[in-house]
C-alpha cells in the first residue's frame, strides 16, 4: 500500500464526522424553521384579551377594544347617556325633573319612565347621578349594530355603514390576537358562519365573527370575499321638508292687543313679492307652557285670498317672569306648549310656526333644542312649516344649536340685526360686515337652501348728553324727515354699507346710522351670492315703500 493511500484511510474517519456534523446542523436548522413557521395551538386567555370587572362589559367598536366600559347587568349592556348623546345619538334627552328619558326621530318622540321596560329589561339605570341606557334601547332608534356576549361579558358596536365586506373560511380556520401564526388563538370559525372584513393587509385580515370575536385571520384561509353595500340595520327616517315651491320674502307684523286685522289691508298696500305673514300671535305666558293668543280666522282667510301663507310667532319676550329652565327642561311644559300650538294651528288653519324664543340661558340650551325635535315632528305630521328666529352667531349663542336646528327645521331664519342695541355702544343696527359674517357662520352649520336672512327696516336715533346715552327705534321713512327737518351732518360709510348721519344741538349729539335704499342694495348685494332660501324684514309698518321691489327683485320673485 502506498503511503497516500495510506493518508486517505486515515482522513477518512475525520470526513465521516464532518459530514455527520454538518447533517445534524442541517437537520438542526430545518427543523427549527419548520418549528418556527408551525401554527401555535396556544388558545388565548380571554380574561386577558378582555379585561372586565364584574358588573361590566368591554365594547368593541367598530373593531376597536374600546377604554370605555358598558355596565352589564342581567346580561344586557348599559352606556352612560352622555357617551350615548355624544358618540351614537345626540336626540336623547335627559329630564331630571320628571326623571324621563326622551328620544327624538323624525317622526317620533318616544319617552321611557323608570318603570319602563324594552324586552324585559329597565331602559336605563340610574347609578348617583349618572343615567345608563340599554344600548338595546339605543339601536331601536339608531342605526346601530349591537351584539352582546358572555364569558367575558362584551358588547360588540358598530355605527358605520357603507361599503361591507363579507367573506366565509374553506375550512375550519383559526381567529388570532396578532397578525402571527405564533399569536395565541380567539376561537375557531367553521365554512357557513360567515365573517365581516373590518381591515385586510397583504397576508391577513382583521375580521369580525358572529360568536363576539374581532381577530386575524390569514388571507389564504379566506373564500367568497365580496363587497356589498350595507345600509345597517336601522336606517332611521329621513327629516322631510315642507317649503314654499320658491323662494321666501317673509315680513314680520307685530301686533299686541289684537290680531292686525284692521291695519292689514293699509300695511299691505305696497308689498309686492311678500308671500308669507308671520304675526306675533302667541305668547307664553307661564312655565307650564300655556299660551296667550290673538289669532283670528279673518286675518288668516284675507291673508290666503292675496296668496299669503301665515306662519304665527310665538314668543318669549313680552311675558315677565318665565322661567326658561322649567318651561323647556320639563318634559311635560314642553308637550303643553307644543300642542298648544297645533291646536292653535289647526284651529286657525295656519301655513306655518315660527318660533322666536331670545334671551334663552345657557341651562335652557338642551331643553330649547328639544323643544325644537318635538315641536318639528309635530308639524311634519301635519305639513306645518316650522321656521326658526336666531341670532347672528356667538360665542353667548351656541347653546340655540343651530346645527342640530338645521336638521330638524324647515327654515333657520338669521336676524341680522341689533349689532348695536339699546345699552351697547352706539353704532350701526346693521352694517355689511356684520350680515356678511352672520350669514358665513350659520352657513358653516346649516345648508343655504334652509337659511332665511332677515334685515332691518329700522334704524336707531342715539342721543349722547353729557356721560348719557340713549337710542330709539325709528322707521325707515321716520329718519328721512328727521334728517331733513334737522341740520345733519350726512356721509357715506363704504365700510358699514350705509349713511351716517350726526348733529350737536343744544349739548346734545345726534348720530344715526341710517337704513335707506342705499343701504337696503348693500344689504342684498352682500347676500344675493349665498344663494339663500329667502329674506325677511323686521317689521311690517316701518319699512319704506321702495323696500319691496328692491327684496322682490333680488329674490326673484
Amino acid at each position: 500500500m502506498s503511503s497516500t493511500n495510506a493518508k486517505r484511510n486515515k482522513n477518512l474517519p475525520v470526513l465521516v464526522v464532518a459530514v455527520l456534523i454538518f447533517v445534524v446542523l442541517v437537520a438542526g436548522i430545518i427543523y427549527e424553521v419548520i418549528h418556527m413557521n408551525r401554527p401555535s395551538k396556544e388558545r388565548a386567555d380571554l380574561g386577558k384579551v378582555y379585561p372586565v370587572e364584574e358588573g361590566s362589559a368591554v365594547i368593541i367598536s367598530n373593531g376597536v377594544l374600546s377604554e370605555t366600559r358598558a355596565v352589564w347587568e342581567a346580561k344586557r349592556a348599559y352606556l352612560s347617556l352622555s357617551i350615548v348623546q355624544k358618540e351614537l345619538n345626540n336626540c336623547f334627552y335627559w329630564d331630571n325633573t320628571e326623571q324621563a328619558l326622551v328620544v327624538t326621530t323624525a317622526n317620533e318622540v318616544a319617552t321611557a319612565l323608570p318603570d319602563t321596560l324594552a324586552s324585559g329589561a329597565p331602559v336605563f339605570l340610574q347609578r348617583d347621578d349618572t343615567i345608563y341606557v340599554s344600548l338595546d334601547y339605543v339601536a331601536r332608534y339608531t342605526n346601530i349594530q349591537v351584539d352582546t356576549y358572555s364569558n367575558p361579558n362584551r358588547v360588540f358596536l358598530r355605527t358605520q355603514w357603507g361599503d361591507s365586506v363579507t367573506a366565509d373560511v374553506k375550512e375550519t380556520a383559526q381567529i388570532r390576537t396578532e397578525m402571527d401564526v405564533k399569536s395565541p388563538i380567539l376561537t375557531d370559525v367553521e365554512p357557513g358562519l360567515g365573517l365581516t372584513v373590518l381591515e385586510q393587509e397583504e397576508k391577513w385580515s382583521k375580521v369580525y365573527v358572529r360568536d363576539g370575536y374581532v381577530g386575524y385571520i390569514l388571507n389564504e384561509d379566506l373564500k367568497d370575499v365580496h363587497t356589498q353595500t350595507d345600509p345597517g340595520p336601522n336606517p332611521l327616517p329621513e327629516y322631510t321638508r315642507t317649503t314654499l315651491d320658491g323662494k321666501v320674502f317673509l315680513v314680520w307684523h307685530q301686533v299686541f292687543e289684537e290680531s292686525g286685522l284692521n291695519a292689514l289691508d293699509d300695511l299691505l298696500a305696497n308689498a309686492e313679492g311678500v308671500n308669507v305673514l308671520a304675526p306675533t300671535w302667541f305668547s307664553i305666558k307661564d312655565e307650564e307652557g300655556n299660551l296667550e293668543s290673538r289669532a283670528n280666522h279673518d286675518y288668516v282667510q284675507k291673508a290666503h285670498s292675496r296668496g299669503l301663507q301665515v306662519w304665527a310667532l310665538v314668543e318669549n319676550i313680552n311675558i315677565e317672569g318665565v322661567n326658561a329652565d322649567r318651561l323647556l327642561n320639563v318634559t311635560s311644559h314642553r308637550t303643553n306648549l307644543i300642542n298648544g300650538l297645533i291646536q292653535y294651528a289647526e284651529e286657525y288653519d295656519l301655513d306655518g310656526i315660527n318660533v322666536d324664543l331670545e334671551k334663552l340661558p345657557s341651562s335652557a340650551g338642551d331643553g330649547y333644542i328639544q323643544f325644537i325635535r318635538e315641536l318639528s315632528v309635530a308639524c311634519r305630521g301635519r305639513g306645518l312649516i316650522l321656521s326658526v328666529d336666531n341670532y347672528v352667531p356667538s360665542a353667548w349663542t351656541e347653546h340655540y344649536h343651530r346645527k342640530d336646528q338645521g336638521i330638524v327645521a324647515d327654515y333657520v331664519i338669521i336676524m341680522a340685526y341689533d349689532e348695536h342695541y339699546n345699552g351697547s355702544d352706539a353704532g350701526s343696527t346693521a352694517s355689511v360686515n356684520f350680515i356678511r359674517q352672520g350669514v358665513e357662520d350659520t352657513l358653516k352649520e346649516v345648508p343655504a337652501e334652509k337659511v332665511i336672512t332677515a334685515l332691518p327696516f329700522y334704524t336707531r336715533l342715539w342721543k349722547t348728553e353729557g356721560s348719557e346715552l340713549s337710542s330709539e327705534v325709528k322707521s325707515m321713512d321716520e329718519v328721512q324727515t328727521l334728517i331733513s327737518s334737522g341740520t345733519y351732518n350726512v356721509t357715506w360709510q363704504e365700510e358699514l354699507g350705509q349713511t351716517y348721519a350726526e348733529m350737536e344741538q343744544e349739548g346734545i349729539t345726534y348720530q344715526i346710522w341710517v337704513e335707506d335704499e342705499a343701504s337696503i342694495k348693500a344689504k342684498l348685494a352682500v347676500v344675493q351670492p349665498f344663494d339663500l332660501a329667502g329674506l325677511a324684514g323686521w317689521k311690517l309698518g316701518m319699512e319704506a315703500d321702495y323696500v319691496w321691489n328692491l327684496i322682490a327683485e333680488a329674490l326673484n320673485i
